[in-house]
């Protein structure tokens, strides 16, 4: 069986703000780092590691950065799992596009694009073939993979196998666990287990 430690990365800039970010390469907070590094902790804590990978943004791979120093790893970057492309809506608040969006059912939610960008199962689409790639090339190994809230959403919905419910939030620095047995997903699981 592999497990991949699917995480968040840690608090952005653009979390700050509560904006879509302006470009790829939008930092971390300090906070964010904090965020990392005490993940990293949680991670080495409970879990055996083999391997850790990240989305190309920077703020991913300085969340990756922050775990690495606790799990004793290298930090692979690879294509595939970065965040949502939210096209025209770089940069603008959050509450732009809520408003485009709240009228919709569930299932057309999830199926509209952002302006010039992608929707929810665009992402899924573009993530699932990564994510099993990487499960393959690591059976009966944990791998850590640091991406984005987009991407955790998307990744959940298509384990499901279904777009009937809700987009599920996942907090910064937090994630789930998936684990593949052969061909089957597993449901994910929390990533760490309750204090």
């Amino acid at each position: 069986m592999s497990t991949l430690l699917m995480v968040r990365h840690g608090e952005s800039t653009a979390n700050v703000a509560a904006r879509y970010t302006w470009h790829d390469d939008e930092p971390l907070t300090e906070l964010g780092r904090r965020q990392a590094r005490d993940t990293g902790r949680r991670l080495a804590e409970q879990y055996r590691p083999a391997h850790l990978y990240c989305s190309r943004f920077r703020r991913a791979r300085q969340t990756a950065d922050g775990i690495a120093a606790e799990v004793g790893l290298p930090v692979v970057e690879i294509d595939g799992i970065q965040e949502r492309y939210f096209g025209e809506l770089r940069g603008k608040p959050w509450a732009v596009y809520r408003e485009v969006v709240a009228p919709l059912e569930i299932e057309e939610l999830w199926h509209h694009p952002a302006p010039g960008g992608e929707s929810l199962v665009d992402v899924a689409k573009r993530v699932a073939p990564v994510v099993s790639e990487l499960a393959e090339r690591h059976p009966g190994e944990q791998v850590i993979v640091v991406s984005h809230g987009g991407v955790m959403a998307a990744l959940r919905a298509w384990i499901a196998g279904t777009w009937q419910n809700r987009p599920r939030r996942t907090t910064n620095a937090d994630g789930f666990r998936l684990e593949r047995d052969g061909d089957e997903w597993r449901p994910p699981r929390p990533l760490f287990d309750a204090p």
